[in-house]
């Protein structure tokens, strides 16, 4: 994704946005309020898919779970990211 502006609000038993091979941000806008994770990558049959690549914007995430989460890689360049997760730590 790149150059958005986005606002989710999921249900308490979902993750806010959930990919099974990728997810990809590029300068965008992202305010999450997440049941679970906010963002949750995940690939159970192939090991090299389940990454997360955030290229710069500004993420604002409440989650119930983890704030970020991938199976494989995450790799963050630069960016603005506050995450309050487990239901209040930070």
């Amino acid at each position: 994704m790149e150059s958005f502006t986005f606002r989710l609000s999921s249900p308490t038993t979902s993750h806010g946005f959930s990919a099974n091979d990728s997810i990809r941000i590029s300068q965008s806008v992202f305010t999450v309020d997440a049941g679970k994770d906010g963002f949750h990558v995940e690939n159970t049959d192939d090991a090299s898919l389940g990454y997360l690549y955030i290229d710069g914007g500004t993420l604002s995430i409440e989650a119930e779970g983890d704030g970020l989460s991938a199976s494989s890689q995450m790799q963050l360049d630069g960016g603005i990211i506050t995450i309050k997760s487990g239901g209040g730590s930070e």
